[in-house]
């Protein structure tokens, strides 16, 4: 669900995005019923109204805009109780806080303030490290210029392409049939043949298994480099013996990829700059 605000709404308050939690407390205690903050970019906050979703409150705390100017803010409605609080920095940079409708969250958020501010700092980083490239085609963990030709193709630095949808469809058969030749070999590590093989263009994961064990893999795989696809290629086959992920899922994993954690935490540095990067916003949608 996602509310746009018009352009002549005035926000309540603007202040730096090292008190913002402190800001967000204050307004918890003024109103209940307001309780969104999003930043403009790069280091602004602007605190704007929305009521308490049903079932559930979220928050979300714009770290920082993928559209330098644009004041849309993303609230997502999940269906369902939640039992606990739940925090999370997204790709995007917003803090997403999920907990059940009339929980107290004050306490939390100030208890992990330093947390929330490291975790936006890991996020500055990875964008200052890679500032510049975010109109460059970022294929398998490396940057390339793009330029249209009369066909498609990779060379050493340079994809030409056609169209975007010749592109897109290009990269689609070069993914599938390395899933294909990969999946056929490590599957058997587990004992269970996998079922119909896709390439999707999801927006907020990696790869699924299916209840009739088909493997969906998301096309901007191709952005990361090899060892961590296979990374992700070797989660979603686990997936075909352990179905959720409870303690035998990482055990039966770790056997596989001994460095998982380790990927696990190199495929959040390339999500982040997959969402400020022009080309494959493009190719996603």
């Amino acid at each position: 669900m996602k509310f746009d605000f018009p352009a002549a709404f005035e926000p309540i308050m603007t202040l730096n995005v090292s008190r913002v939690i402190s800001a967000f407390l204050k307004v918890l205690k003024f109103e209940t019923r307001i309780f969104l903050i999003c930043t403009e970019f790069p280091k602004k906050v602007v605190i704007l109204p929305c009521l308490i979703l049903s079932q559930w409150t979220i928050v979300l705390v714009r770290i920082r805009s993928m559209n330098p100017g644009d004041e849309s803010v993303g609230v997502r409605r999940e269906e369902g109780k939640k039992e606990t609080i739940r925090l999370r920095i997204l790709p995007d940079g917003s803090l997403q806080v999920s907990a059940p409708a009339g929980l107290d969250v004050i306490p939390v958020l100030e208890r992990e303030k330093q947390w929330i501010d490291r975790k936006v700092r890991e996020i500055e980083s990875v964008l200052e490290e890679n500032r510049g490239t975010e109109d460059l085609l970022l294929l398998h963990g490396h940057h390339y210029w793009l330029t249209q030709g009369s066909s498609c193709s990779i060379s050493e630095d340079t994809v030409t392409y056609t169209t975007p949808g010749e592109l897109k469809e290009t990269l689609t058969d070069l993914l599938l049939h390395e899933l294909r030749a990969k999946i056929t070999r490590f599957a058997p590590k587990v004992g269970r043949r996998a079922g119909k093989i896709c390439v999707r263009t999801q927006k907020t994961r990696w790869g699924s298994c299916s209840g009739r064990d088909t493997l969906n893999f998301n096309l901007m795989m191709l952005a990361l480099p090899e060892r961590l696809r296979d990374y992700i290629i070797l989660h979603e086959i686990v997936h075909l013996v352990e179905r959720n992920h409870a303690p035998a899922f990482w055990d039966r994993l770790v056997t596989l990829c001994p460095d998982c954690e380790e990927r696990r935490k190199e495929l959040k540095k390339f999500w982040i700059l997959l969402e400020r990067n022009s080309i494959w916003r493009v190719l996603r949608e």
